[in-house]
């Protein structure tokens, strides 16, 4: 995900005082080790692009795992969960995204 692309959803889900950031991966890093130090909860990763994270594979070491895949225009998004699932959320606002971690998409 672009690094300005990245400063923008930290931002947005950082003004939501219920949802805390525990970390950031660089792409060339393994993002299922960090979820697994962090438990992370939910993952926010760029798509379509040659580095993006594949979440089947985390979806399927971490079943409680949720992964937004966020084009790289930042416009729209794809939200995944192992049921298998995943639901096209349309634009996305400041608003859109924090609802989407949530769980209120």
């Amino acid at each position: 995900m672009p690094r300005l692309l990245r400063d923008i959803v930290r931002m947005v889900v950082s003004l939501d005082s219920g949802i805390s950031v525990v970390g950031e991966v660089p792409a060339d890093a393994d993002v299922a080790e960090r979820i697994a130090a962090t438990e992370a909860a939910f993952v926010v990763c760029g798509n379509g692009s040659d580095d993006a994270v594949d979440p089947m594979p985390l979806l399927a070491r971490f079943p409680r795992l949720r992964v937004l895949a966020v084009a790289g225009d930042g416009a729209t998004g794809l939200l995944y969960e192992l049921r298998p699932y995943r639901e096209r959320i349309g634009p996305l606002s400041a608003q859109l995204l924090v609802e989407t971690i949530r769980g209120g998409a």
